[in-house]
């Protein structure tokens, strides 16, 4: 009876040992430049995944099926898309940095960032990995462009009955 208890104890604290692992391994997926709000969707998910399993089985830690759960809880965070975007989001966003570190680099420019907010554009559920787009490196095209453009002489007519290329109500 003594020995069925130690046993029962033993299997309990590696349950509790291998739920506390998979919720730091949860906790530490953070996910790249362009994954964090999948990331953290993520995190979410399978926390509250693994506290409804820690209720289910409050009292039954050394069951088969309560480490069966468990073993699918992490099988699937695993193997979910979110999760496998995110790491490999995490591998690759240093290569992005290196890249917006190079002379030229404008992030005007740059395809991974949202224009409207300046921002890395976020993947979304169900998207596919996409690597990171090379920016296109301007060096110094702005003074070249301000060169030839300051050497054209301004030419504002005001003359009457002129038109725009483009006119809605058509012809006048």
């Amino acid at each position: 009876m003594i020995a069925l208890n130690q046993q029962k104890i033993g299997r309990s604290d590696a349950a509790l040992q291998a739920s506390s692992q998979a919720e730091s391994e949860f906790a530490s997926l953070t996910g790249g430049y362009r994954t964090s709000d999948i990331s953290a969707e993520a995190i979410k998910d399978y926390t509250g995944k693994l506290e409804q399993w820690q209720k289910a089985h409050a009292n039954d830690l050394y069951s088969v099926p309560a480490l069966r759960d468990l073993t699918k809880i992490h099988g699937q965070f695993q193997s979910d898309p979110r999760v496998r975007m995110a790491k490999q989001d995490a591998q690759e966003s240093p290569m992005w940095l290196e890249m917006s570190m190079q002379q030229g680099y404008d992030r005007r420019t740059d395809p991974n960032l949202d224009r409207e907010t300046g921002k890395h554009r976020q993947l979304k559920t169900g998207e596919q990995w996409t690597p990171y787009q090379k920016p296109v490196y301007m060096g110094d095209m702005d003074k070249y462009m301000q060169g030839i453009y300051g050497q054209l002489e301004p030419d504002i007519g005001m003359e009457e009955n002129w038109e725009t290329m483009y006119n809605p109500n058509g012809p006048q």
